[in-house]
């Protein structure tokens, strides 16, 4: 506290840098999201199932270039970590590609 204008702050001497309180240890994100319930755990598992599942479905289709499929399937199950939120947002987007695909056609269509 200053007692008066002008006078020079107290000096504190500033903590040693690697021992901050609060400020967890190098490992502690690692730690984190190797436990089972972690976010980061549920996202890889929900990116690998899409990415397998599309993989897939894209193989069977005999789609030219199934590493696509996969990659947009990652890209639109990673937008959102929570999860209401992300499965939300990945049933737009499942229902609104084939809507997109087919309103495309259907323009397509009108054309000689």
């Amino acid at each position: 506290m200053l007692l008066r204008p002008g006078d020079d702050a107290p000096a504190v001497p500033a903590p040693p840098i690697g021992s901050l309180p609060g400020r967890p240890g190098p490992w502690y994100p690692i730690g984190h999201a190797v436990r089972g319930r972690s976010v980061e755990w549920f996202i890889a598992w929900r990116m690998c199932l899409a990415a397998g599942i599309a993989g897939i479905i894209s193989q069977v289709a005999g789609v030219g270039h199934p590493y696509w499929a996969i990659l947009t399937s990652t890209i639109v199950i990673n937008q959102w970590t929570a999860r209401v939120a992300a499965t939300r947002r990945a049933a737009h987007r499942t229902a609104g590609t084939p809507l997109g695909v087919g309103v495309v056609r259907a323009v397509a269509g009108l054309a000689p």
